[in-house]
């Protein structure tokens, strides 16, 4: 059994595929699609007389909420992807929750405007949220080698009988 290769389970194979990384790629794509999302809000926001664009509304949720998992995807990884696809949405309902509560806060005598209130906390959660979950999809996006398993099997005479054990180092 000497450096025995184990091949890599199912739980491996959807969680690292093949092991090779793309870091690089991720992050890229990652903060181009933060970068998307405010111009696609001012659009939605910047209608006339005060009117919301629904369009660029709604797809100001899509390039950060897809880009990352539909990456985990091509390279071979669901696991990540899932996690990404749901870190990212939390991210989002994150930062309109801020949005909301700054706006009721600004509404019950606050010293500002429900809007002036709300959009830094909108952006502040948007932010920190874009960046902790930039740092999620490029750690799971490493490059990771199948571990080497060993298992040793061991039988240890005692006076009563024998202890059988099996070992294991990875």
């Amino acid at each position: 059994m000497e450096n025995e290769h184990v091949t890599p389970t199912v739980g491996w194979a959807g969680m690292f595929n093949d092991g090779r990384g793309y870091q690089m790629t991720i992050l890229a794509a990652d903060i181009a699609a933060a970068c998307v999302v405010p111009a696609l809000a001012v659009l939605a926001f910047t209608g006339v007389n005060g009117s919301v664009n629904g369009f660029f509304a709604v797809a100001a949720a899509f390039p950060t909420t897809l880009t990352g998992p539909i990456i985990h995807i091509i390279h071979g990884r669901a696991a990540p992807a899932v996690i990404s696809f749901f870190g990212w949405v939390s991210v989002g309902w994150t930062a309109v929750g801020m949005n909301v509560v700054g706006q009721i806060l600004a509404c019950c005598g606050g010293p500002t405007t429900g809007e002036a209130a709300g959009m830094p906390a909108f952006g502040v959660a948007a932010a920190a949220g874009a960046a902790l979950m930039t740092t999620l999809d490029v750690y799971m996006a490493r490059s990771v080698r199948p571990p080497d398993v060993k298992i040793i099997p061991s039988l240890t005479p005692l006076r009563s009988g024998a202890l059988l054990s099996v070992g294991g180092a990875w």
